[in-house]
């Protein structure tokens, strides 16, 4: 009995002293890039993925996301991909909260003009120009679609 009691508190005290390790998201190991910086980053044609803690549809997308990430790391002529944290101060101005002046942002050079609404969504810039947007503005499915397309860049 007292051998029991024994392990079962070294147990305990092993558990409570052990910090709890909490795996970081793929969205946080990528590198990131600010608001201000989405069309202005050094790569010629690059991928930035709007993201959020607590986000269902972004852990949906985050194992597609987690394997394009690693293949581009391996792959230099692939684009980057970059992650775009929303709920930072500094990126709160990409969030439209309103419907009334969401617009195709499709072909802008100038970053106030790039919104979304929900994450994810996908952006991907080639020359300091916008030349997709996978989100609710583009598609009912930005999750799906998300996949589809990151998938295609792989092949």
């Amino acid at each position: 009995y007292y051998i029991n009691f024994l392990l079962i508190s070294c147990l305990i005290l092993i558990l409570l002293i052990t910090p709890s390790c909490k795996k970081k998201s793929i969205y946080e190991k990528m590198d990131q890039i600010n608001y201000q910086n989405i069309l202005s980053c050094n790569d010629y044609r690059y991928i930035v993925i709007c993201w959020q803690v607590d986000c269902s549809n972004c852990e949906k997308l985050s194992e597609t996301v987690e394997n394009y990430y690693n293949y581009q790391k391996k792959n230099k002529d692939a684009p980057t991909i970059y992650g775009l944290n929303v709920n930072l101060s500094y990126n709160k101005d990409i969030v439209n909260t309103t419907e009334d002046d969401y617009k195709n942002m499709i072909g802008t050079n100038n970053f106030k003009d790039i919104q979304t609404r929900t994450t994810p969504t996908i952006l991907y810039v080639e020359n300091g120009i916008l030349i997709k947007n996978i989100s609710d503005f583009s598609t009912r499915y930005p999750v799906t679609e998300g996949k589809a397309w990151l998938e295609s860049l792989m092949k």
